[in-house]
């Protein structure tokens, strides 16, 4: 009997059940009967991204490659997270409601029955995949965007501390005459359709060079766009071909009002962890992104689907990016 029989035979049993349950224990069976897709070639190293690879043999059924940029050989299940996690995929599947659900490290820790540290390693597993697997958002001709920027604090957290850069006391920014280099500037945006987005964009309040870079692979010609009344957006929303609707951030919040929404619920989401480490401040973006348009599910999914590339002893190395250059950095690599 094939693994298709099985399944219509299960489809006649469970036929008296509510339609909800019923398509969710046959999508269910169906990834329970379904084997891995050895035929399938892969084209990339899932250790370090380098396209020239070839085959290798095989091992257990399935195809080996060799990268020739990392000299190792590698197969379908390689960085898989279920694949090679030593962890159960019950803890998994638990974990994956955490995420979902936003808790603490220690609360994931409690709930999955793992220590504090390993329930840490574990959300940084998921953003990885979280931001690899987040869908691109473009405003197309027709639509509207509400766009602005809003501000967090850098936070040099598991990185080394620049030269120069002296400690502030607890409970506010260091004093200064300018407080535009401790601050990251990250422009959030809504669209008419409920898509949300961030771009990382550097220091300091918007320049026209900094929004055309920032919004160049987002807003389209003919879409529409809706700001404050700050100048860097003007010609760079010309420049792309949108129209541009401004409005002042006092006097007309109505007009903003979709806008101001995201940054107020930006800002609670990021303050129940106490303070974000800056080069991680991308990734709890995107958490908040994946969780605003993804299941437990779909989490689980990109487990089982995705490969990783972050090892633990090189997320623990991992430093702030200069921020002259983090623009574009982030343009490139992490939308």
């Amino acid at each position: 009997m094939t693994t298709t029989d099985i399944i219509n035979q299960v489809k006649e049993i469970i036929s008296t059940v509510t339609p909800e349950e019923r398509q969710h224990l046959i999508e269910q069976l169906e990834q329970l009967f379904h084997e891995p897709e050895y035929g399938e070639i892969l084209s990339q190293c899932p250790r370090c991204e380098c396209d020239s690879v070839v085959r290798k043999g095989t091992s257990k059924g399935g195809q080996r490659y060799l990268c020739k940029g990392c000299q190792r050989t590698f197969g379908h299940s390689t960085n898989k997270v279920l694949k090679t996690s030593k962890l159960s995929l019950e803890t998994w599947r638990k974990f994956a409601e955490c995420f979902i659900d936003g808790v603490s490290v220690r609360r994931s820790a409690e709930r999955c029955g793992v220590a504090v540290a390993t329930a840490f390693f574990m959300r940084h597993r998921v953003l990885e995949l979280v931001e690899k697997n987040a869908k691109k958002v473009t405003v197309n001709r027709g639509n509207l965007a509400y766009i602005d920027e809003t501000f967090f604090p850098i936070n040099y957290k598991g990185a080394a501390v620049p030269d120069g850069v002296k400690a502030k006391k607890r409970g506010g920014l260091r004093k200064g005459k300018s407080q535009s280099r401790l601050l990251v500037c990250v422009i959030m945006g809504v669209t008419s359709t409920g898509s949300i987005f961030h771009q990382i964009a550097g220091y300091s309040s918007i320049s026209k060079n900094t929004a055309r870079l920032a919004l160049g692979d987002i807003v389209t010609s003919g879409c529409t766009v809706i700001t404050d009344k700050g100048s860097g957006y003007v010609s760079a929303l010309e420049e792309l071909g949108a129209t541009h609707r401004a409005y002042h951030s006092k006097d007309d919040r109505g007009k903003l009002a979709p806008i101001n929404a995201l940054h107020s619920k930006t800002k609670r989401f990021m303050r129940r962890f106490s303070s974000v480490a800056s080069k991680n401040l991308h990734r709890y973006l995107s958490w908040m992104e994946w969780i605003d348009n993804n299941t437990e599910r779909e989490t689980l999914d990109i487990l089982r689907q995705s490969t990783y590339t972050v090892h633990r002893c090189s997320m623990n190395s991992e430093h702030i990016p200069p921020m002259d250059d983090l623009t574009r950095r982030t343009i490139t690599g992490m939308m």
